[in-house]
């Protein structure tokens, strides 16, 4: 977290350098919040957010749980949608996958496979005018727990990539 070792002279007695874990839990059921974040005051009603993952549908297998939360103030709406999945290569394709929007009924959000082979999440604002949010994960089933630098963000018209 970029905490300097010499800021730290002694724990429980122990001294000299110190290794402070800050990234929290990293067993089943953890989360880890904000490993993306995004804002814009760019006004627009065409855009979607693309929200590449890091795995590949040719050979990750691999659970997701991710979660998008935020402010659309465009749309004075609530940004919250969740996102699971199943990266599977045996079936060439995302199974047991959902996606949900709470709180909004003008929210969109889904997932697909894009020409990369990777997996993508996609969310679309009514209007992305000064809207935050972020991305937050949860270590279940195989997947393990993603960390900021793990997702890409691409803002594009096309509905898919």
């Amino acid at each position: 977290m970029g905490i300097p070792n010499s800021l730290v002279q002694t724990v429980n007695g122990q001294t000299g350098n110190v290794v402070l874990n800050l990234e929290g839990s990293t067993d089943r059921g953890s989360t880890r919040e904000g490993i993306l974040k995004y804002f814009t005051s760019e006004q627009s009603s065409t855009k979607i957010f693309h929200i590449k993952l890091p795995y590949n549908i040719t050979n990750s297998y691999a659970m997701y749980h991710l979660k998008a939360t935020g402010y659309n103030y465009g749309q004075a709406d609530i940004i919250d949608v969740t996102w699971v999945g199943y990266c599977y290569p045996h079936a060439g394709n995302i199974i047991s996958h959902k996606s949900y929007v709470a709180a909004s009924t003008a929210i969109t959000a889904g997932q697909y496979v894009g020409s990369d082979q990777h997996v993508y999440l996609w969310l679309k604002l009514p209007s992305i005018y000064f809207s935050t949010f972020k991305v937050d994960s949860m270590y279940v089933g195989n997947g393990g727990i993603l960390k900021e630098g793990d997702l890409k963000l691409i803002v594009s018209d096309a509905t898919q990539l």
